[in-house]
């Protein structure tokens, strides 16, 4: 390809990744050499890089090229709204169709992103105005309507889990990986206080008889604190990942982009607080 490239060097030509920092995966040094393409091979060549993950985060060495940043911020819900009115049926009045965007964007905004929006919104609506078109149901009567949409709704929602989930699982994760899954489900269902106790290597060494330990496993087992899904920040899930992960040698930049991995998988779910970004595990049905 970069012969091709350098062999027609009169326009310029494009280099785009995606999800950008699973590059670091390949190797230490692909992501530095791709920066550095352009002046290696004196081509009219632009290396264009996509990724959720701030560019600091890109930074394990010194001296790296410093791409230019451009940073495009989120779409808000009336963006998406917007954007989503644009499938409305040319026959269909577009008060009725926002109404039913605004619907499916309330249910479905926290588990699947905009293209995965357009790709069910034409099917639900089909089940949305069924039985108005069977006259069974008046335009008018929005709740019914939306009731009697949910269960194709539910059976969509577990569809769509079920497409991010499989491939992420059983071709992409690394097993520390899970480990990681796992440590974010702890730190989201055990509340902090009990950290020291479950996670704490001088609390394991402490000794305890075999009746009182078998005691303490069935009162934590059933133990009303553990409630959740709460939000927990990232240093938190990380050192509960390096309690119950043994290889401790996994660098911290690559359980940064992980996360955020899961973040763009809707495995976590992100927020902030006083300016502290917290993360959680978003769904209790998956199981490893």
């Amino acid at each position: 390809m970069l012969q091709i490239i350098c062999e027609t060097n009169e326009e310029t030509r494009y280099l785009i990744f995606d999800n950008a920092e699973l590059l670091w995966n390949f190797s230490q040094t692909l992501v530095p050499a791709l920066l550095n393409l352009p002046q290696w091979t004196g081509t009219n060549l632009c290396v264009i890089l996509i990724t959720q993950v701030p560019w600091e985060k890109f930074r394990r060495y010194p001296g790296i090229t410093e791409p230019i940043q451009l940073y495009f911020p989120e779409y808000s819900k009336s963006d998406i709204i917007q954007i989503l009115e644009k499938t409305c049926p040319k026959d269909e009045d577009i008060e009725f169709y926002r109404l039913f965007v605004d619907y499916i964007y309330s249910v479905f905004f926290d588990s699947c992103d905009l293209i995965d929006l357009f790709r069910v919104i034409p099917d639900l609506y089909i089940k949305f105005i069924q039985p108005v078109n069977e006259e069974r149901v008046s335009r008018n009567d929005y709740s019914l309507l939306f009731n009697e949409l949910n269960p194709h709704i539910e059976l969509v929602l577990d569809k769509l889990y079920s497409q991010h989930i499989t491939p992420l699982i059983e071709n992409q994760l690394p097993i520390w990986s899970l480990y990681l899954l796992i440590s974010a489900f702890l730190a989201s269902y055990i509340p902090q206080n009990l950290d020291k106790h479950l996670f704490s290597k001088e609390h394991e060494k402490q000794k305890h008889s075999r009746k009182r330990r078998k005691k303490e496993i069935n009162a934590l087992k059933f133990n009303e604190q553990f409630t959740g899904p709460q939000s927990s920040e990232m240093e938190r899930i990380f050192a509960i990942f390096q309690s119950i992960y043994q290889d401790s040698m996994i660098p911290y930049i690559l359980l940064l982009q992980q996360s955020e991995t899961f973040v763009t998988s809707h495995l976590f779910t992100r927020t902030e607080r006083n300016n502290v970004q917290l993360f959680r595990y978003l769904d209790d049905s998956f199981t490893l």
